[in-house]
């Protein structure tokens, strides 16, 4: 629980089981690992309210045994009353969003192809971040825009080998009625959800994440609509064959796929798809494993070596697999772990 707080989250900071020493607030910069500290290296930076006098409560059994522990709403206007209550309305933290200057270079390159293209596909080795980096270009993206994430404004979805048509665009599927008989019923698939969804709210753009794109059969999930992934074909009207309704794919639908390079199944892709896609490469990240007395990324960059010599460039493994919840392993037993378990094991 302490790995995954955030900024904006309230933080109560008690002394044994019957007072409340301070209050605080979760900054921008979250979570972090101090390696110059002496003792108690892992840290979250919180702003501490100033006008917080400690005030003594009920003794709740349970703080003897958890170190850090979810508090009620109910619990915390018990214990803190009005104070809280002001402060939540008054000093809400808005969380800010940072990008390194990596970040920042790669998601533009990325923006530009997608204003270009209308989507894209990530592909490099396993591990490589592929996944993270598309949820962390739709939160660059919205920043640029001055806009709050939502939710409403991106889908993700898998391919895998049972995926289909049906699944993925509308499908008549069997429902039973009152009368305990089996009838057929239209339903939308994720994808043409998606597309009416961004149809409502065509100023923002609307992501749509493929993971794993090459699990699937391409040309059987999208059918017809591989015609309308290009991008002046958008907004263009086709007749789906099932519905017999006109659909079309909106200008503020961006298409983000992520796709392992171990099996080469770029080179087995249909042509007429590789052409309405671009292709953006992600390699090994090394510089974000490298602050141990030795260094992991040297460990990996030997292992990629032997990799490419063995089997070619797109056997390689990424920096994710020296990593965990977005930070590097900071122990020796830690690697030793990973090692044993997931690298050797492949």
């Amino acid at each position: 629980m302490f790995y995954y707080l955030e900024p904006g989250d309230r933080i109560v900071v008690n002394k044994r089981t019957s007072q409340i020493l301070a209050v605080g607030t979760i900054t921008s910069e979250g979570y972090e690992y101090l390696e110059h500290l002496p003792e108690y290296k892992h840290v979250v930076h919180v702003k501490w309210d100033e006008e917080f006098t400690p005030v003594s409560i009920p003794e709740p059994k349970y703080w003897a045994f958890k170190t850090v522990y979810e508090l009620s709403e109910k619990d915390v206007k018990k214990w803190l009353g009005d104070f809280e209550t002001k402060t939540t309305k008054e000093e809400t933290v808005v969380p800010s969003v940072s990008f390194s200057e990596k970040e920042d270079i790669f998601f533009k390159r990325m923006n530009k192809v997608l204003e270009r293209k209308g989507q894209c596909i990530l592909y490099g080795p396993p591990g490589t971040e592929k996944t993270y980096s598309a949820r962390r270009f739709i939160e660059w993206s919205f920043s640029q825009l001055g806009l709050e994430q939502s939710n409403e404004y991106y889908e993700i979805c898998t391919f895998h080998p049972s995926y289909s048509y049906e699944d993925f665009i509308e499908a008549f599927k069997p429902t039973s009625t009152k009368q305990r008989q089996v009838s057929f019923q239209l339903e939308n698939g994720i994808f043409k959800r998606f597309c009416e969804k961004a149809k409502k709210n065509r100023q923002v753009p609307h992501y749509f994440i493929i993971d794993e794109l090459n699990r699937g059969n391409i040309p059987k999930i999208f059918g017809e609509l591989i015609t309308m992934l290009e991008k002046d074909k958008r907004n263009v009207e086709i007749l789906l064959p099932q519905s017999k309704e006109f659909f079309s794919i909106p200008e503020n639908v961006y298409i983000i796929a992520t796709m392992n390079t171990s099996d080469r199944s770029i080179k087995l892709m249909d042509a007429a798809l590789k052409r309405r896609y671009a292709f953006i490469e992600c390699l090994p990240n090394y510089d974000v494993i490298d602050e141990l007395s030795f260094s992991p990324s040297d460990v990996l960059l030997k292992i990629n070596q032997k990799l490419v010599e063995k089997g070619g460039r797109y056997r390689q493994i990424g920096q994710s697999y020296f990593m965990q919840n977005g930070e590097q392993y900071t122990t020796i037993e830690e690697l030793k772990e990973m090692f044993e378990f997931e690298i050797i094991p492949c």
